[in-house]
């Protein structure tokens, strides 16, 4: 599960007061030219310290330690600001601020109205209240930014955070250094783009009408009309509204299917028109979430992976750089989700024999071997004494199966390869400790359901020996592959290099045509993101994110109107 990890604030407290104790201030600064502005700011940090809520201009601040190791580095000269006003960087921050909308982040997190009302102040109050909050704002988004999942935060991050502030240049644009913390991958751009277009359309999405109806093809009907306007405002539709379920509406509305991970079957069921009925709200909030998991679960790709997105059971294999394999996936129901690991496929198995995991044996099993006395040897199941590979077998018709139970089962199951065996033809081994693997399976019906959430944890996969096939030519097996042809009998092939893997969770993506998917929250993973981000007080309503561009946008045709007035 994703985690949103609470700030460290008592170790980044030790870390910079200890940075403070150790640095050499810094010369070349124009303190001495500003004795009034220094001397000020370090009284005024002085008295911060004892404060058990920092506050300048009214507004919180967040680092009150990073802020006193950085200006005790610069002999307490300002870093934004100087006796004309303030420096482009300065300008150039609130800027920044204004547009986190985008990234599902309010800028008044940040101090933004607070800046705001200081800009024009010349003051030496309002200039060092000023000062203080650019440079809170600054190291909090950096830190923001930069948080990583399941790992307090360590000196070594919290000290090049205060290196980047020390080193910006009344010139230059903090934007820099605030982009390249966030990934670089064109997902995250793409999300964030899509947030912004969200967020402006938001005002025009709230008064349609719900799709209360079923609804199939042919149908006149006002849910219909209600439907088409929906289908509008996803952009699936490019017509007029209608009554009539007409082949045009149909078309857009299986798309609008395909595009939510759902059957397209052009009908109008259940599933159908709850996601049809999604406020735009929600929409925003799934879009937070994953943008909010892709800043802190970004972990470097190797040129050859595999991605396996278990919110839209779907596998990605990439060699090399270049996109190899795309197939459906089924995964875990939810009571027995797949986990979320990274790991690295070592082994692909041919004709695997499939050890019953002890949860599946007493739960599904045995009920079936209960009902049946004939179960086990029909689809092929061993009875062993013990776990080890050497355990004696039994007869099944010698036990007595009534009398077991869940805390009454000493027995190992074991299905021989073939056929009907759970694990198909092949499965591939990657080292976890969930004893999770991507496998065959014999029924491959499934793959045609648009939601595929039917295993106890494992991944099946939709065309597993097409994947077998690439990995052993890729990774150093091709002469492996080759002896492989029609054999029955198990095979272990080690991979020469193996192969990155990564079970992931993303229920909102934008595709290689440009088209915003979405999946529902399968697991709950969003649900707990969001909680967690709520009581972090990081939430941020979807009508601040949007009166907060609004604003933006404003004032930016004001300064055009009066740049042009001038």
């Amino acid at each position: 599960m994703f985690q949103i990890i609470r700030d460290g604030a008592a170790r980044w407290s030790l870390t910079l007061m200890l940075a403070v104790l150790l640095s050499t201030p810094a010369h070349g600064t124009d303190s001495d030219a500003e004795p009034s502005f220094a001397n000020h700011i370090r009284l005024q940090l002085q008295r911060l310290g004892h404060m058990q809520t920092a506050q300048a201009a009214g507004s919180t601040l967040r680092e009150t330690a990073a802020l006193t190791s950085a200006y005790h580095q610069r002999e307490h000269a300002p870093i934004w600001t100087s006796e004309s006003g303030w420096h482009p960087n300065a300008h150039m921050l609130v800027e920044y601020l204004s547009r986190l909308p985008q990234h599902g982040i309010s800028g008044n997190r940040y101090h933004l109205d607070s800046l705001r009302d200081l800009r024009d102040g010349r003051s030496l109050a309002e200039r060092i209240h000023a000062d203080l909050l650019l440079s809170d704002a600054y190291v909090s988004l950096l830190r923001d930014f930069q948080r990583q999942p399941e790992a307090s935060e360590d000196d070594a991050t919290a000290l090049r955070i205060i290196t980047l502030l020390l080193r910006l240049k009344p010139q230059e644009d903090p934007a820099v250094s605030l982009d390249a913390a966030l990934p670089s991958d064109a997902q995250y751009w793409a999300l964030s783009r899509a947030l912004r277009r969200l967020l402006q359309q938001r005002e025009d999405d709230q008064n349609l009408a719900p799709v209360e109806d079923p609804i199939k093809p042919g149908d006149v009907h006002p849910a219909v009309f209600r439907m088409s306007q929906r289908l509008q405002q996803t952009g699936d539709y490019a017509g007029p509204p209608s009554e009539l379920y007409s082949a045009a509406i149909e078309t857009a509305l299986r798309q609008f299917q395909r595009r939510h991970g759902l059957d397209d079957d052009g009908i109008v069921g259940p599933a159908t028109r709850e996601q049809l009925n999604a406020s735009t709200d929600s929409r925003i909030r799934q879009l937070i979430v994953n943008l909010e998991r892709r800043r802190h679960s970004s972990i470097p790709l190797q040129s050859s992976h595999i991605r396996v997105n278990l919110a839209a059971q779907q596998l990605h294999y990439v060699h090399e750089g270049q996109p190899v394999l795309d197939m459906k996936v089924i995964v875990g129901r939810t009571e027995r989700p797949t986990p979320l690991t990274r790991s690295a496929i070592n082994e692909v198995v041919l004709n695997p024999d499939w050890t019953v995991p002890y949860r599946i044996a007493v739960d599904d099993k045995l009920p079936l071997i209960q009902q049946d006395p004939n179960y086990l040897p029909t689809n092929g199941f061993t009875v062993y004494e013990g776990w080890s590979r050497d355990a004696p077998t039994l007869d099944p018709a010698s036990i007595d199966w009534q009398q077991l139970s869940r805390n009454n089962f000493p027995y190992v199951l074991r299905q021989q390869p073939g056929a009907g065996n759970a694990l198909g033809r092949v499965k591939f081994l990657f080292p976890n400790p969930y004893s999770v693997y991507l496998h065959d399976t014999p029924n491959h019906s499934l793959f045609d359901r648009g939601q595929r959430l039917f295993s106890s944890g494992c991944v099946r996969l939709s065309q597993p020996m097409v994947l077998a096939e690439v990995l052993l030519r890729n990774h150093g097996r091709a002469d492996a592959w080759r002896a492989v042809g029609n054999a029955e009998d198990t095979m272990s092939l080690p991979l020469v290099d193996r192969v990155p893997v990564h079970l992931e969770y993303w229920t909102a993506w934008v595709d290689g045509s440009g088209d915003l998917q979405f999946r529902p929250d399968v697991y709950g993973h969003d649900e707990t993101t969001l909680a967690a981000l709520t009581e972090q007080g990081q939430l941020a309503a979807p009508e601040i994110l949007v009166a907060e561009l609004e604003r933006d946008r404003e004032l930016r045709l004001a300064q055009v109107a009066m740049d042009a007035a001038y």
